[in-house]
């Protein structure tokens, strides 16, 4: 790593004359070309540049070198870099290391102290340590959780009565084009370790909660079920990666065999299907994983299934009569990326077959500003904190326009080209002018 101190003091030392945001601005620059480039600092910027002493001049020089790929003209919408580099240490890391993720205790509102999550964990978990508070929201209140109480939270579970949210339409940003999600709250809290996870950027709760009155949710969907609406459950966590504890998977078949016209999707980047396979299949229930090349995998999407093993468990579902799904969300910038994603098409394909494809998502990499900060103090030397983003349409760091342009279209044709026209294409947290542009309908347009 790369002391942002001395950086800190090199930066005064050449710009004494700079005000603090625009050395700032300065020290930033420095940190990332030198921690990307890991070379030190001091040699950095040439000669004619510090003698300068120009803001100016030292700032385009230093965004030349830190966004090669930018043009001038998207330089400036590039977030204001005035934030002193985060001195990050190892507490505030993510730990992404192998092994089991059991849960150490596991809380229970005394309203669900009788719900059959309860007793199933008992048996699931039987060294975890089982303890009953009268209520989640007055046992946390008084605390602050921090980046580390976040990085150990799938050694905390929370059973709750959920009673508020239990069903609520997709917070798609504005303006981008809404695909009609629904969303069925079914747990908050993910044990995999994504770099790019958007959850990281709620660190006030200590664990993963559960809902231990699912059925009465369930229950409840008679009230906000619409016809020919699409729901699931991988919004605010894996649909999957705690099914083999929960069993939620076959309480959510069962009930939605009620209601064939609507269309529930498990979205996941787990193995975890062994609950799905020993159940008689609906044709209204839709397994569906992301993708990404391997390297992609191992590098920032730590703890979960590889590549192989997503695309495996989707031809056993497909095999076992279940519809799949695959999301091509994040897409991910770097050298090669085009050939890479290329052979997880033709890979995908190659298990499964078109007929049994509900649907493909294509959605490039973005984040808030805030959520990258706290990428930065959890995955400090992650690849992902030195990608050439800038601000979009909706306020979040993102590729240029016209690198996603060129994205979707190959991702787009290389579909087609394996799966047929027919394959259901549609773009995520994209606006209509983008998705106008390649010629892809909404998602109610193009399953019709």
């Amino acid at each position: 790593m790369q002391d942002a101190s001395g950086i800190e003091h090199y930066a005064r030392k050449l710009f004494p004359g700079f005000g603090l945001s625009k050395r700032h601005a300065v020290i930033r620059l420095l940190y990332e070309i030198a921690l990307r480039d890991n070379r030190s600092v001091e040699t950095i910027l040439p000669e004619t540049v510090i003698r300068s002493g120009d803001f100016a001049q030292v700032r385009s020089f230093l965004l030349a070198r830190r966004y090669p790929g930018l043009t001038r003209t998207e330089w400036e919408k590039i977030p204001p870099l005035t934030m002193v580099p985060y001195r990050s240490d190892d507490s505030t890391c993510a730990d992404c290391r192998p092994g089991l993720r059991n849960p150490q205790v596991v809380f229970y509102e005394t309203d669900v102290s009788g719900c059959d999550l309860l007793r199933r964990l008992r048996v699931k978990l039987p060294r975890a340590r089982f303890e009953s508070i009268p209520n989640y929201t007055d046992f946390v209140r008084s605390q602050k959780f921090t980046i580390q109480d976040y990085n150990h939270r799938w050694q905390t579970f929370f059973l709750v009565k959920e009673r508020y949210d239990r069903y609520l339409e997709c917070p798609c940003s504005r303006p981008s084009r809404s695909c009609g999600y629904h969303i069925m709250n079914a747990g908050m809290g993910c044990a995999f370790e994504c770099a790019y996870c958007y959850l990281q950027g709620y660190v006030n709760a200590p664990g993963i909660q559960l809902p231990g009155n699912l059925d009465e949710i369930l229950e409840e969907f008679s009230r906000y079920y619409q016809p020919g609406m699409r729901l699931g459950t991988g919004q605010f966590t894996d649909s999957l990666i705690f099914d083999h504890w929960t069993g939620f998977s076959r309480k959510i078949i069962e009930t939605m065999r009620n209601y064939p016209d609507a269309e529930f999707e498990f979205k996941t980047k787990s193995g975890c299907i062994e609950n799905i396979l020993a159940i008689q299949p609906s044709q209204n229930i839709v397994v569906s994983w992301s993708l990404n090349p391997q390297n992609i995998i191992d590098s920032v999407e730590f703890l979960t299934a590889s590549l192989s093993e997503r695309l495996s468990a989707a031809a056993r579902c497909a095999k076992h009569g279940y519809r799949v799904g695959f999301h091509f969300d994040p897409i991910i910038f770097y050298e090669g990326w085009e050939e890479d994603y290329s052979k997880v098409v033709e890979n995908l394909f190659s298990c499964v077959s078109p007929e049994s494809i509900a649907w493909i998502s294509l959605g490039c990499l973005r984040m808030t500003v805030k959520m990258r900060q706290v990428m930065e103090q959890r995955f400090p030397e992650s690849s992902l904190l030195f990608l050439e983003q800038i601000i979009g349409f909706d306020g979040k760091l993102r590729y240029p326009r016209r690198l996603r342009v060129r994205a979707y279209e190959l991702m787009r044709d290389k579909i087609r080209s394996l799966g047929g026209p027919d394959v259901c294409v549609y773009l995520c947290m994209e606006d209509d002018k983008m998705n106008t542009q390649l010629k892809i309908p909404d998602l109610k347009t193009a399953r019709r």
